[in-house]
């Protein structure tokens, strides 16, 4: 049996960096040995051995160079394509950076957007209201140098009350009267003439049970016929009035003590007037038509002692109208045109007795 090539070169160790000859020069014997003991010839294959080394050998030696040149083309490659992604990696982070910059300014361009709009509005509220605010300070001195000016002029002198004097202690000597919608004064009169101070005080305190409400008791002499009672605030006194309507009250054995709003004495006799008409008007009610309660006499006979007028029932239509009106530049009153005709009460008579202070 004749031993091939191949089988022979598998004994051979396959190492690219160890010289071909070395193989030769150190396995050449020893395989010959083994072929020899094996039995097999081996004349005719140690040169095709010999040749298949050297050609092994040229080869090796051939291709080693272009192998070592080939993996630094590599590494140069592949470090460039590591450069490439990172550069690329780069420049995407690059872009997605100015997106997220370009969304976050366009948002923020907005808000602000919003947020200017709503400080305009502002601003304007502001203005208003500032403006507001001037108007009311320059009411506000208007009022207060209005205030100054009241109760300022020529306080009445003490002592009894003199006879035509009806003024006395009731806005006499140059007194400023508030607008009615301003006054917190309540008068009482029909006191005897010389009644003390002290004593006036005292039934005021006694009717006026509200002291807490009370701003001052008030007696313009030493003896008088007449108190006052000053409220904190119009509210209040009108609150007592309201409690009160309808009362009367008793002193020095008499049960004739009236109060009214303090005011000047020129609508202090208007409000006379036409109470003395509103009283004549309610009798004939009551006898006529038996009415007696408050609430239903209202709608028949009513009145307005700032204005100076006197309403009546129309007996045809139910409704109130004008009956008496207050003439120009005075304090008397006349018949209203197109008032009621009351069958049995005669108006202008009732008119008359009232402008000459004939009480009903």
């Amino acid at each position: 049996m004749v031993l091939t090539t191949p089988w022979c070169l598998c004994l051979l160790p396959a190492s690219a960096h160890l010289d071909t000859s070395l193989y030769f020069l150190v396995s050449g014997p020893l395989l010959c040995h083994i072929l020899v003991l094996l039995g097999q010839p081996c004349c005719g294959i140690f040169p095709k051995i010999t040749e298949y080394f050297t050609l092994s050998s040229m080869s090796s030696s051939s291709d080693q160079p272009r192998s070592r040149s080939s993996e630094r083309g590599n590494s140069k490659k592949s470090k460039k394509e590591k450069k490439d992604k990172k550069d690329s990696r780069s420049s995407r982070s690059s872009n997605d950076n100015a997106d997220l910059i370009a969304a976050i300014n366009g948002h923020t361009s907005k808000e602000v957007s919003r947020v200017e709009r709503k400080v305009d509005i502002l601003a304007g509220k502001v203005e208003t209201v500032e403006n507001d605010v001037g108007e009311l300070k320059d009411w506000k001195t208007e009022v207060d140098k209005k205030l100054e000016n009241l109760g300022k002029g020529k306080a009445p002198d003490g002592g009894p009350l003199v006879e035509g004097n009806a003024d006395f202690g009731n806005g006499g000597g140059g007194r400023v009267y508030p607008p009615p919608n301003l006054r917190k004064t309540v008068i009482f009169g029909m006191f005897d003439a010389d009644t003390p101070r002290e004593e006036i005080v005292d039934f005021m305190k006694e009717y006026v049970t509200c002291h807490a409400t009370v701003k001052d008791w008030i007696v313009p002499a030493k003896y008088c016929d007449k108190g006052k009672v000053e409220f904190t605030t119009p509210k209040a006194m009108w609150a007592w009035i309201m409690s009160k309507v309808g009362q009367k009250f008793a002193a020095q054995g008499r049960n004739d003590i009236w109060f009214s709003v303090d005011k000047p004495f020129d609508e202090r006799q208007l409000g006379k007037k036409i109470g003395t008409i509103m009283k004549a008007a309610k009798n004939y009610v009551k006898d006529k038509h038996k009415i007696e309660d408050p609430k239903v006499m209202k709608k028949w006979v009513d009145g307005d002692s700032n204005k100076g007028f006197v309403y009546l029932r129309n007996l045809e239509t139910g409704r109130m109208v004008k009956a008496a009106k207050k003439i120009e530049d005075g304090v008397d009153l006349e018949i209203a045109e197109g008032g009621p005709i009351w069958p049995e009460f005669n108006l202008k008579e009732v008119i008359d007795r009232a402008n000459d202070g004939l009480a009903e």
